[in-house]
């Protein structure tokens, strides 16, 4: 079996017992004979939650609440399918802040993102991370800027991750996220002049 999703070979890992993940991770697993025949291969998507709790200082859409934990339940969302897995949100900025559920050192945080022009769904512009160790005191720790203007046109409907990666792993037991959104539909844009909107689904944790 392997634990990064590749494919299992004789040189993988032998599974002999029961043992804990400590991370998330997409398991791989296949029967390879004595005689070196290889079975199908089995996926399996482990998730080890690291968040705690959500809060929300800026609310998302009544229509697009989500759950709780809808933001790290391990969920990815699918286009089209709006009212599962995703978070909506308009307006000027979006902050929320993560409890995780112990101490950790971060090397990186990823935020996913849906762009669906044609749904009135665009990237942001830019995610800024912070991170606290008593959620009252917070320290900017680095951002991810969107290198294409979010109002460019692009006829695709992809889920796009940004990714903050910091130089040196930093502790902390809170993160806060600071999402710059695109504010109105472009005017090429056949909803030219309305509200645009933002959709994210999952907030994972490197470390």
């Amino acid at each position: 079996y392997t634990k990064d999703g590749s494919k299992p070979n004789i040189n993988s890992n032998v599974y002999k017992a029961p043992f804990v993940m400590d991370r998330s991770c997409k398991m791989a697993a296949r029967v390879i004979t004595r005689d070196d025949v290889e079975g199908f291969v089995t996926y399996r998507k482990c998730h080890v939650p690291v968040i705690d709790k959500i809060i929300y200082h800026t609310l998302p859409h009544k229509r697009y609440y989500g759950e709780s934990l809808s933001l790290a339940d391990g969920e990815i969302g699918i286009a089209g399918d709006w009212g599962k897995n995703w978070i909506g949100f308009q307006g000027e900025s979006f902050e929320v802040t993560a409890k995780l559920v112990k101490t950790i050192h971060i090397d990186s945080v990823n935020v996913g993102f849906m762009r669906a022009q044609w749904a009135h769904i665009f990237l942001p512009y830019s995610v800024e991370l912070l991170t606290s160790m008593d959620g009252e005191k917070f320290i900017s720790q680095g951002n991810y800027i969107n290198p294409v203007s979010p109002d460019v046109r692009n006829d695709d409907g992809l889920r796009i991750e940004y990714s903050v990666n910091l130089q040196n792993s930093i502790e902390a037991k809170y993160i806060k996220l600071i999402i710059k959104p695109l504010l109105q539909c472009p005017s090429w844009h056949g909803g030219a002049g309305s509200n645009a909107w933002m959709f994210l689904d999952e907030i994972t944790i490197g470390y």
